[in-house]
């Protein structure tokens, strides 16, 4: 016997009929609210899933598009830039049994661009990373935006689709420009090389005086860009040695290594006033110093010597 309600329906004709309401259970569906959406970009939204005789109430999310808009796994949407993708939301049990959102991103259309930061120092060999932010004219943050990055001169610095700059050579400050549907914003990159890998190494003779002047151009420290000239002396036998650096221009710094790299001492004022000076004792064998100041961006000349105690 046939579950349900039935009625009995009698025609004019005396034909009879018999109408049943199956109470049989639906099939298992996948219904999402809102049907379709239409996002900016960054701007987001939650889709909910109501499931119909479902196994478990368990549903995976995703986008067909993630680089247009992605979906979190409670449904949240994100418009991440202009474009169409489908959010389809799917039972984990039987994942035939499914439904599909369409995604609309249609964002306002770039008003300007900011570079950060837009004044920097880049070491030779080094990446320094920048960063463009294309804004509505509202100020709001535009997320996913293409922005295209150029470089007037290639031999002193790169920089690639993403804003990483890499010095070249010694130069500038150089333009470099990022571009977004129209707009563009500059950053002024200035190329140095860093004093921990300083090519240029002067020679300096125990119990001479050397005459030196810190200022654009030379080799910097790459924490505060202060200028640096590198020397290097030889030590025949171990002894005491006294290294002073002496100006009436800076506020002299002194770094004294190992020739193998290993840093020994460093000094500010206690060569008296602004001077520096530094005594160890060490064995025989090759060492470096740092001709340096207090601050970056400081100029001068000064005088260095070595001498054995």
């Amino acid at each position: 016997m046939a579950r349900g309600r039935c009625a009995v329906l009698a025609a004019a004709t005396g034909f009879i009929a018999i109408a049943c309401d199956s109470t049989k259970p639906l099939p298992p569906a996948v219904f999402v609210t809102p049907a379709t959406l239409t996002l900016e970009d960054g701007q987001s939204a939650k889709l909910t899933a109501t499931l119909r005789n479902p196994k478990t109430r368990t549903v995976s999310w995703s986008s067909s598009a993630p680089a247009v808009a992605t979906v979190d796994a409670l449904g949240n949407v994100t418009g991440v830039t202009n474009g169409t993708a489908n959010v389809v939301v799917k039972m984990v049990d039987d994942s035939t049994i499914n439904a599909t959102v369409p995604v609309t991103v249609s964002g306002p259309a770039v008003a300007t661009v900011s570079v950060t930061p837009n004044v920097v120092t880049v070491f030779v060999g080094t990446i320094r990373n920048l960063a463009a932010v294309p804004r509505a004219a509202d100020g709001r943050r535009l997320i996913g935006r293409t922005v295209s990055w150029t470089s007037p001169d290639v031999a002193i610095a790169t920089v690639s689709s993403n804003g990483a700059v890499r010095g070249i050579a010694p130069g500038g400050p150089i333009t470099l420009t990022a571009t977004s549907e129209g707009r563009l914003a500059t950053a002024a990159v200035r190329v140095a090389h860093a004093a921990e890998l300083c090519p240029f190494i002067t020679p300096l003779t125990v119990g001479q005086q050397a005459d030196g002047r810190l200022a654009l151009g030379d080799c910097e420290f790459s924490l505060d860009e202060s200028y640096v000239d590198v020397y290097e002396f030889t030590l025949a036998a171990a002894g005491t040695v006294q290294i002073d650096m002496v100006s009436a221009d800076l506020d002299s710094y002194l770094g004294f290594f190992a020739g193998a790299g290993p840093f020994i001492a460093e000094d500010d004022n206690t060569g008296g006033g602004r001077n520096a000076r530094i005594v160890a004792q060490v064995a025989a064998g090759k060492y470096r110093i740092w001709a340096n100041t207090i601050a970056g961006g400081l100029s001068g000349a000064y005088s260095l010597t070595v001498t054995l105690r």
